[in-house]
């Protein structure tokens, strides 16, 4: 994960707590919203059943009084009916009003849509204002004539114990559900009426001839027998989701029930807005942030990171006066890349300091070879025998090489990898304008791999090469005869690397075997080749010489 995608992992886990906040408030706020709901759908059924109650107790009152007049009482023809025919024009709700014997058969009444029967003796509400010896309320019914909505109710007449007929009534349902002032329309609000069997006899606002007459849904019908108000969240009566608010109206006179639901999506409305509206203000303000973060972290932190990187970059690449690009003030940047300015301009007055000392060495070190071999070459001017300024010469020929050598060595810029071709390369031009004539009889060619060693494998491999070339370009051609040196350094498949040194000459005398022999310049050769831990392996014939060294991969690297 790079440095930006932690900074936007960082955003986001600051914006966290305040969506989880946010959230929660959410919650806590539609917990509270739907509480406030139920107890406003209780609140409306409440005012509802109240409506409906004091329609039908009135009714209940007005029964109670006409049961005790004596011309009902006694069923007196055409004085009961003037009676309760004048009563009946007194209550608009009621759409007739009867009295009837104790078989149930009709005496006398006002009966203008024949809401009532001429025998109400197989009907509930009649039975039951019996039984209970009180006022009773049947279910919801329809007139036959004209199909009118009503409620029957009775009110029991009794002589001592002596049950003598009731006074009954047919309640106009619309009639109920007009006295209902609720508005409803405000409130997104359905109220239902229902029976004592859940048969649905009024739905406000406005008429619902899809429910009227039918029962409602079976989660409704458990809620008929409960004995106190209360409110459901889940169910529908249609098509919308609703919060819905109960009102039982049970007891042995009234059995009735209100319900009330309010539009859960129009309650919410308010809410679910001021919901959409913070989530998007916070993925806004997320974006923002986000967008924030990003071009700030690339102005004032990978800008200024690149910048050191840049420089770390050019330093790796040997280019010590390379300084970061940055305004050295006050902030962390600054300071970090004051810093590196001062290590880096610190790091080069080293290395030219280290530099100037290798420079005074190697020209002390060379003076001392230009010494050495001006000794041993006075000294064999002044030798006697053969034999000993042949020894001086050869000795001084040694000196020389190991001048060459390290020369060549030193001319490289770095000091503790040296690269072998360009190495080689060189080494052979020393040596070719050293010891080759200038008509180009003889050559000696270089073929040789990119690799890297330090200078403790180097010097020693430089001395065989330039000890073999020595011999090759002396020995082998005798008579001024032309030839070719061949030069080749490869990689071995078993690892470490490959020398190869050899020439198209008279080749190595006969009955001499070179590995054994005990010149100078065999011995040095032998010297570097230990050192190398390195195997030699030599073959001559007519035709030529090769030497071939297998050096192995170092086996203690120099720190």
């Amino acid at each position: 994960m790079n440095l930006l995608s932690r900074l936007f992992l960082l955003v986001v886990l600051a914006v966290a707590p305040g969506i989880v906040l946010q959230g929660y408030n959410e919650y806590a706020l539609r917990i509270a919203r739907t509480n406030e709901i139920q107890d406003d759908a209780i609140r409306l059924a409440n005012v509802a059943a109240g409506a409906q109650f004091r329609i039908v107790d009135g009714v209940r009152q007005l029964l109670a009084a006409m049961a005790r007049v004596p011309a009902i009482r006694e069923g007196q023809g055409g004085r009961c009916t003037e009676v309760v025919d004048d009563l009946r024009s007194e209550v608009p709700s009621l759409t007739a009003i009867a009295v009837v014997d104790a078989d149930g058969n009709l005496l006398c009444g006002a009966n203008h849509t024949a809401a009532i029967s001429t025998s109400v003796g197989h009907q509930g509400f009649f039975q039951r204002a019996r039984e209970i010896r009180g006022f009773a309320v049947g279910g919801f019914a329809t007139t036959d004539a004209v199909g009118e909505k009503v409620l029957h109710v009775a009110y029991p007449i009794f002589d001592g114990d002596s049950f003598q007929g009731a006074v009954v009534a047919a309640l106009s349902v619309d009639a109920m559900a007009a006295a209902i002032n609720i508005d409803t329309e405000s409130r997104s609000a359905v109220i239902t009426i229902t029976d004592r069997a859940g048969v649905v006899m009024s739905r406000l606002p406005g008429p619902d001839s899809r429910w009227i007459g039918r029962q409602v849904p079976e989660p409704f019908l458990d809620l008929l027998a409960s004995p106190q108000a209360g409110s459901v969240t889940s169910g529908a009566l249609d098509d919308t989701v609703r919060i819905y608010g109960y009102v039982p109206m049970r007891s042995e006179e009234l059995d009735l029930f209100v319900l009330v639901g309010i539009d859960r999506a129009a309650a919410f409305a308010t809410i679910d807005a001021a919901t959409q509206r913070g989530i998007a203000m916070i993925v806004a303000g997320l974006l923002v942030s986000l967008a924030a973060a990003g071009i700030g972290g690339r102005l004032f932190l990978l800008r200024p990171i690149d910048r050191l990187l840049s420089a770390a970059r050019e330093w790796q690449r040997g280019n010590l006066s390379a300084r970061v690009p940055l305004r050295h003030g006050r902030d962390e940047f600054g300071r970090l890349g004051l810093a590196f300015d001062s290590m880096a301009e610190k790091i080069e007055q080293n290395l030219k300091q280290k530099d100037l000392l290798l420079r005074e060495i190697n020209h002390r070190v060379m003076n001392s070879f230009q010494l050495l071999s001006s000794l041993f070459g006075l000294q064999a001017r002044r030798a006697r025998t053969p034999e000993a300024k042949q020894a001086l010469a050869e000795a001084n020929d040694r000196i020389q090489a190991l001048a060459i050598v390290h020369r060549r060595l030193y001319a490289h810029a770095a000091v503790d990898r040296v690269e072998v071709k360009s190495y080689l390369t060189g080494l052979c031009d020393d040596l070719s304008r050293a010891l080759l004539p200038d008509n180009g009889a003889k050559e000696i060619v270089i073929d040789a791999v990119e690799a890297d060693l330090p200078p403790s494998r180097i010097v020693p491999l430089g001395l065989i090469v330039n000890e073999l070339v020595t011999n090759a370009v002396k020995y082998a051609f005798p008579d001024r005869r032309e030839g070719r040196v061949e030069i080749g350094f490869r990689h071995r498949a078993e690892g470490g690397y490959r020398l190869t040194v050899a020439d198209d000459g008279v080749g190595l005398p006969e009955g001499k075997p070179p590995a054994n022999g005990t010149g100078l310049g065999m011995m040095v050769l032998q010297a570097q080749v230990r050192q190398l831990d390195a195997a030699i392996d030599i073959a001559s014939s007519p035709a030529g010489t090769r030497f071939t060294i297998d050096i192995p991969d170092q086996r203690d690297p120099e720190a």
